[in-house]
């Protein structure tokens, strides 16, 4: 039986015979989702059912290495995963429930990540300045970064990995484009941002407190920025949610 030293404990990787159960498996559910292309509208997903398709594809292969995810802190029953884990970058498989993407400087709120997804993919120089925070329920898991990758290889999923890549690297310079000269064009560009999350989270949180918490506009100049979109019909509001 072959092992992976992940930093945190030493894994077992199946052997032959269950590796072997691993690939076919896995073949079943890609031909199962390959066949069923509608999936994400019909589960409600705003993702693009290719994109999904590849989270979904990684956290199926991957199921028998993957560890559980324990939280790095818990505050004011905030669980928050960080990046890193026994100074080993992680990636973090997302298998149930909502997470905000947020900064460590600030606190502030970048995005929220859905299951099923993946997050920490991109390889960085440094450990990233950011962490998951659990909305309310989940399941979570994580392989060390170099894990992860060697497993990329081993089953064949490096278009996989970079169509993830290219997806998440486009969603961080959109978020980057978000910055505006004024408070006005950053509210409203702000509020295209969060109209993309699922509808159970739109019900969940008011525009006020994702923009709050999404940028360093005061709550005045964001509830004047909303007065006036709000008076020149620009948006609909059903109890300060979007509707």
């Amino acid at each position: 039986m072959e092992r992976y030293f992940t930093g945190a404990e030493d894994v077992s990787t199946p052997n032959a015979q269950s590796l072997s159960s691993v690939y076919t498996s896995a073949g079943q559910f890609q031909q199962t989702l390959g066949n069923n292309a509608s999936r994400a509208e019909k589960t409600g997903s705003l993702l693009r059912p290719e994109l999904e398709l590849s989270y979904r594809k990684f956290i199926n292969i991957f199921s028998p290495f993957m560890l559980n995810a324990e939280p790095d802190e818990i505050s004011r029953k905030k669980r928050r995963y960080r990046f890193d884990k026994n100074d080993q970058c992680v990636v973090y498989f997302l298998q149930e429930g909502d997470y905000f993407l947020s900064t460590q400087n600030g606190h502030k709120i970048i995005d929220i990540l859905s299951s099923p997804s993946i997050a920490g993919v991109v390889p960085g120089l440094s450990k990233m300045p950011l962490y998951l925070e659990r909305v309310d329920y989940g399941k979570i898991s994580y392989l060390p970064h170099d894990d992860f990758w060697r497993l990329v290889f081993e089953f064949d999923l490096f278009d996989d990995a970079m169509l993830i890549m290219s997806a998440q690297q486009s969603e961080l310079i959109n978020y980057i484009a978000l910055n505006k000269a004024n408070a006005l064009e950053e509210v409203r560009s702000l509020i295209g941002w969060w109209s993309k999350i699922p509808d159970h989270l739109k019900r969940r949180f008011s525009i006020m407190y994702l923009i709050e918490n999404s940028s360093w506009l005061s709550k005045s100049s964001i509830s004047r920025a909303l007065k006036a979109m709000k008076e020149k019909g620009e948006i609909a509001l059903e109890r300060g949610r979007i509707s």
